[in-house]
């Protein structure tokens, strides 16, 4: 990522940076970009600086990914008439966190310098890029007073909102409206790399040992090197495992079925169970039943399967899909069923007035025909 400044400075190991003040220095650092610009047509890969109304705020939240855990937040900002989301991790939630506590509750102007640009889930977004992003809330710069004045913001005592809770929302909306639906019949088929729902009934559960693996701190699994364990990712020798859930289900629907994998959050969400509880569990126990028990129970049980489509398999091989996430709600299973319904209705309509426009045409297109070879014999007999 980089900017689209006219001029590069390159550092060398013996350079001195110092802070410099000069009135004489009336250029401002800031290269502002609209909202009308982002959303048109903006260069993803550069950085970007924009001045806008904060108005609203999320929840603070946590991810974990690779064994590490970042806090983010998103915040709605507003400018052009037009709303954006924010997202800010790490340090950067601190930071609103710190004006937020503050108990200002005038409009906050953002100004933030040397944002990215994202795609996600077919929305346009922003986020902070790590220790390279500026964030001030109520700048004293001209551009930050002209705009707490400006009409177009509302009323100059507006200040911001709270968001409702995403995670509350989050589950319907993605599974109902920010992904693809797809058969499995389709899902086999599909060609690109790509993000999908399919709702489809699991009917068997790989037996034996293979619904869990030895795990690095990474997440990545572990193999035996010169009678050591070996992680490829850390590229090093580990002496501490975590056992990680991965199950396989063979899944079925109207159209096909297919082998789903499951991993260790989605199977947490299913069992309540880590995979080292489960382990343990199976300790305890004279027979590995707990396993069959838990499981086992999964068969026969309709759920959702948000699954990542990568088409990188061998066509040697019966392609396997990895789910980012199930969904058990009956309510939003019901929703979808519907909406699926739905689909295939306009499409079987859709097809019928497609085929019968085709024979329209075919039959205006006999009659001219014949209209055609009227008119040449009627010439001809008058030649004759």
């Amino acid at each position: 990522m980089t900017t689209k400044h006219q001029f590069k400075l390159n550092f060398q190991s013996s350079t001195v940076v110092t802070n410099f003040f000069d009135d004489l220095i009336t250029v401002s650092p800031y290269s502002f970009v609209s909202f009308l610009e982002i959303v048109g047509k903006i260069d993803m890969d550069y950085l970007i600086d924009v001045v806008v109304i904060l108005s609203a705020v999320g929840r603070e939240r946590v991810y974990e990914r690779n064994g590490v855990t970042t806090k983010f937040n998103v915040i709605e900002l507003q400018s052009d008439g037009m709303k954006l989301d924010y997202t800010l991790f790490g340090p950067y939630v601190d930071e609103l966190d710190a004006y937020l506590k503050s108990g200002n509750t005038d409009p906050v102007v953002v100004l933030a310098q040397y944002l990215k640009v994202k795609l996600y889930n077919g929305k346009i977004q922003m986020q902070n890029a790590m220790n390279c992003t500026k964030l001030l809330f109520n700048p004293k710069t001209p551009e930050a007073d002209s705009l707490k004045l400006n009409d177009n913001i509302g009323s100059p005592t507006q200040s911001f909102s709270y968001m409702k809770d995403a995670s509350e929302m989050s589950l319907e909306e993605d599974f109902l409206n920010l992904s693809q639906r797809k058969t499995i019949e389709e899902l086999k088929d599909c060609q690109d790399n790509m993000v999908c729902v399919v709702l489809g009934t699991i009917k068997h559960v790989s037996g034996g040992n293979d619904w869990w693996y030895a795990a690095c701190v990474c997440n990545k699994g572990v193999v035996v090197d010169s009678r050591r364990l070996f992680c490829p990712k850390c590229d090093k020798h580990i002496w501490t495992i975590i056992p990680r859930f991965r199950v396989k289900l063979r899944v079925i629907d109207e159209t096909d079925s297919a082998t789903f994998v499951l991993f260790d959050r989605n199977c947490y969400f299913l069992t309540e169970m880590t995979c080292s509880d489960l382990i343990a569990e199976m300790d305890r126990e004279e027979e590995p039943t707990i396993v069959a028990k838990v499981i086992g129970g999964f068969v026969d049980q309709t759920f959702l399967f948000k699954i990542d489509v990568k088409n990188d398999v061998s066509s040697g091989y019966e392609q396997s899909f990895r789910v980012k996430k199930v969904c058990a709600g009956k309510d939003i299973i019901s929703k979808f069923k519907s909406a699926a319904k739905v689909d295939n209705t306009l499409f079987h309509v859709s097809s019928y007035f497609l085929c019968n426009m085709s024979l329209s045409c075919l039959f205006i297109y006999l009659i001219n025909v014949t209209i055609i070879n009227c008119f040449k014999n009627r010439l001809t007999m008058r030649m004759i």
